[in-house]
């Protein structure tokens, strides 16, 4: 009976050795909107042993992430994207990684203008989101899996802060790959008529001061006033 439970305790110690306990950590990404789209992505929750092999993994770093997107949507021939204004950071008291940038291009975020109304007319497509990136070579966040669910169907709340009450979709899943994971899209409080189809967020937004000077009579009247004045002075300089 003792040999037995010997032999149990051996078997455990050395399946725990060939299949290790699995990383569990936390992901929050938030999405602030405006002319291009400031992502923001929290790692944290890992033991002090994954968060040094991240840390030392030189090919996961500021450029990784939006690096993938890209390449992601130039599959699907969506091209017109531009990305930037990278960085990373390392908290090794909270064991958490930090990454953030800024995405945007006309394949993401684009507007029309009504000449009647000078309302402008914006599509958010958030499709971009559906990714996976290795941490190390031994885990990695899928969030493909994680948010599969197309936006049309996330729940929708307010956030308030000093610039007024901005409109948020929002979804938290749990996946295979032992991530707990938030996902946050952050619209403008100046947002108006918001609604989702499928993966695009549509939404309404006053216009700026450019689209009333293009629209406004006085544009064309100083053309007119610089053209005659062109004239005058042409004419001067012929006599």
């Amino acid at each position: 009976m003792k040999n037995s439970a010997t032999t149990q305790v051996v078997l455990f110690l050395l399946v725990g050795l060939v299949f290790p306990a699995p990383v569990l950590a936390a992901v929050t990404v938030e999405n602030v909107i405006n002319e291009d789209i400031y992502v923001t992505l929290t790692f944290n929750g890992f033991d002090p042993v994954a968060y040094g092999k991240i840390k030392a993994n030189t090919e996961f770093n500021a450029t990784t992430i939006p690096q993938i997107i890209v390449s992601n949507l130039a599959q699907k021939n969506m091209r017109r994207v531009a990305w930037g204004y990278t960085r990373i950071n390392y908290d090794d008291t909270e064991s958490s990684v930090h990454v953030a940038f800024h995405l945007g291009g006309s394949d993401i975020i684009n507007f029309s203008v009504n000449r009647t109304t000078m309302v402008r007319t914006y599509q958010v497509s958030t499709d971009w989101r559906k990714f996976k990136v290795n941490l190390t070579d031994e885990f990695s966040v899928d969030f493909a899996q994680h948010f599969n669910v197309p936006l049309s169907q996330w729940p929708k709340t307010n956030r308030t802060d000093a610039s007024g009450v901005h409109p948020v979709y929002y979804y938290e899943s749990s996946g295979e790959d032992l991530f707990h994971t938030w996902f946050y899209f952050i619209l403008p409080a100046t947002a108006m008529n918001v609604q989702a189809s499928e993966d695009t967020i549509t939404y309404e937004a006053p216009p700026y001061a450019e689209d009333l000077f293009l629209n406004s009579p006085f544009l064309i009247l100083s053309a007119v006033l610089a053209i005659s004045i062109i004239i005058v002075v042409y004419r001067k300089t012929r006599a």
